[in-house]
């Protein structure tokens, strides 16, 4: 074939599949007559280097302008018979008109399904663009991310089907964003690669339900248990996003029946707040900083309180051999309150004040980065301690209602009791939210039949109810309300439940390295530091419905979004017992007194059995004298 003749195929196919969006048909492909492996390969590495603008001249793209989003133009299958895969490829034309060019970015993501079941996401590599950023020429990669690949639903199948969602594009200034495609490509037969032959390949296009979610980084909330409590370092922590869906796909699938998830699990490293000025300051000199390079120059120490008399790290203070694997090198993430000498207990740390420290360090040219299963987090503010039973790293998870493999396990982190309540504790006490914990749901669904039984009473009631933060629940019950009126029900997806840890922080100053004076204490604090795991780029994928026959999955268009909860302060000691503990104290000073009857019996029988024995002895020896 010429290569006049070559740039002629390039362009009717893509007209072709143009046509193919805008309505379903069925066209005849065009022939690449060619006999060898080797020139399909060929061809299709010419057709990778030609120029965009080429592919598409004599293509009418003015209706793409104005759409403020980024389009399919054609989404192509090249080179494809039904022995020979050599040439095979798939490639996209795309339009850009949200004025922001795309940017490369290893999470530049296409969202396929190859049986209609299963989703995948394929990476995209940008070929070539035009001068503007608004036209594109896309490779797809054949292999997605969790190893499926295409060939092998495509290779001796007379009938493909690319039934495609969504794709996820990086922009310079929007980030990472979903955009909808939502058709199902269908190709039969195959192109003619002999001389006189008729190629019987066409292709036809259907419109695709998919479901759009809108809005998630505005829509998380966070549950933590005993956050009032002084004797409780370590606490539940019960992630949730909220979404609404049109009543539609209840009505024409059946109930919600599972939702599949992506995202990657990290653990922060100690975030340090404080309301001393004074030590703030010191410590921002060497933020980011490894301290044993430092340690003449920084007048202050730092021991983390896990507890009483628990060291769980320590920074910049002598310490003896036992202690050195709590020794903390780094201080990379520091706040202080809003204003000087405000209390610390359970004082907030907004997520998006996290947010935005964490993107300014990350633009720094000091952060260090780590490559993750295609997503690049930074180490410096981040770690894979994520905790038993938790998947550091990439997760991908389906959660099901009826498959308790599936479900999440919202009891599978116990809550590290310590002080008083860990005695009441050895002796059966559970927090309240012990029990609560078990056998919840992963998601409900409030629709306008259940909203007064999930959303009735008080805010804490609502809060306790659901699994959501109390300070959160206003927004909620408007959002559910707003939804409900629009046709629409509300799912609230409880995805994760971790360990969140807030402590106090012991401070001391050096003068000339002797230990000085020291402003901080288990019972007067100035600083505190917490720890809780992230879920970045976290990403709705589908939802299963069942209407008691079949299983449907509809696809998902879901911007992914990065879910760093806010931290809270830990609560100080000194708020007295309630009745509760006086009643356990009873309690354990009664169980101790009887203990200590039974074990005084015992005793008592014991010494007399033993005091007893050489009297029987004796006479039974005086007996057999007198005998004799």
């Amino acid at each position: 074939m010429s290569n006049t003749g070559y740039k002629k195929y390039i362009s009717v196919l893509v007209i072709v599949m143009l046509l193919l969006l805008l309505q379903s048909i069925t066209v005849p492909a065009i022939t690449i007559a060619e006999e060898s492996s080797n020139a399909l390969e060929e061809y299709r590495q010419l057709y990778e280097a030609t120029d965009v603008l080429d592919d598409l001249e004599g293509v009418d793209l003015s209706g793409y302008e104005d759409m403020e989003t980024i389009s399919v133009i054609s989404f192509n299958e090249f080179g494809y018979t039904k022995s020979d895969l050599s040439g095979y490829g798939l490639y996209m034309y795309v339009y850009n008109s949200t004025g922001n060019p795309i940017v490369n970015y290893s999470l530049n993501r296409v969202q396929i399904s190859m049986d209609g079941s299963k989703y995948d996401k394929y990476s995209m590599t940008v070929l070539d663009k035009n001068d503007e950023g608004t036209i594109y020429k896309v490779k797809i990669a054949l292999t997605s991310d969790s190893g499926t690949n295409i060939k092998s639903f495509v290779r001796g199948a007379d009938e493909r089907v690319y039934t495609v969602s969504g794709m996820e594009w990086a922009t310079s200034m929007d980030g990472l964003n979903d955009y909808a495609v939502s058709y199902k490509f269908k190709y039969t037969g195959f192109a003619s690669f002999e001389e006189g032959t008729e190629s019987t390949l066409t292709c036809t296009v259907e419109q695709q339900d998919t479901v759009l979610i809108t809005g998630l980084e505005d829509r998380q909330t966070v549950y933590r248990t005993d956050m009032d409590n002084p004797n409780m370092q370590s606490h539940n922590q019960v992630n949730s996003v909220y979404f609404a869906i049109d009543n539609y796909f209840l009505q024409t699938y059946g109930m919600l029946q599972s939702i599949e998830a992506e995202w990657w699990e990290y653990r922060t490293n100690p975030i340090v707040v404080t309301n001393d000025e004074e030590l703030y300051n010191a410590l921002t000199a060497f933020l980011h900083e490894d301290i044993d390079d430092h340690t003449c120059d920084l007048d202050y120490y730092l021991t983390s309180q896990g507890g009483p008399t628990i060291k769980t790290w320590i920074y910049n203070q002598m310490i003896i051999a036992a202690d050195s694997d709590l020794l903390l090198k780094r201080l990379d993430w520091l706040f202080h309150t809003s204003s000087w000498d405000q209390s610390i207990e359970n004082y907030v740390v907004e997520s998006s004040e996290l947010e935005e420290f964490r993107f300014s360090y990350e633009q720094s040219q000091i952060a260090n980065f780590e490559e993750d299963n295609g997503y690049s987090y930074c180490t410096d503010l981040f770690n894979k301690e994520v905790g038993e039973g938790r998947t550091a790293g990439y997760n991908r998870k389906v959660f099901n209602v009826d498959d308790p493999d599936s479900m999440i396990n919202f009891d599978e982190y116990e809550p590290g009791y310590r002080g008083w309540d860990l005695w009441k504790n050895i002796f059966g006490w559970e927090d309240e939210f012990d029990a609560v914990l078990k056998d919840q749901a992963p998601f409900l669904v409030i629709n306008a039949d259940n909203r007064s039984e999930y959303l009735s009473g008080s805010d804490k009631d609502i809060s306790d109810r659901l699994l959501i933060a109390e300070e959160d629940v206003p927004a909620f019950t408007t959002y559910c309300s707003k939804s409900i009126a629009n046709g629409e029900s509300v799912v609230l997806f409880r995805f994760a439940c971790t360990e969140y840890e807030a402590t106090n922080v012991v401070v001391g100053k050096y003068t000339e390295h002797t230990l000085h004076m020291s402003i901080g204490s288990p019972d007067q604090d100035t600083t505190f530091t917490a720890e809780e795991n992230v879920f970045l780029n976290f990403d709705i994928m589908t939802l299963g419905f069942y209407d008691g026959y079949n299983y449907t999955v509809i696809p998902v268009v879901s911007s992914p979004v990065d879910i760093i909860s806010d931290i809270v302060g830990p609560a100080l000691p000194g708020n007295g017992w309630s009745l509760m503990d006086y009643i356990y104290f009873a309690l354990m000073v009664i169980v101790a007194v009887l203990i200590l009857v039974v074990l005084y019996g015992l005793l008592d029988m014991i010494s007399n059995s033993i005091m007893r024995a050489p009297a029987r002895n004796n006479k039974n020896y005086n007996s057999r004298r007198r005998r004799r």
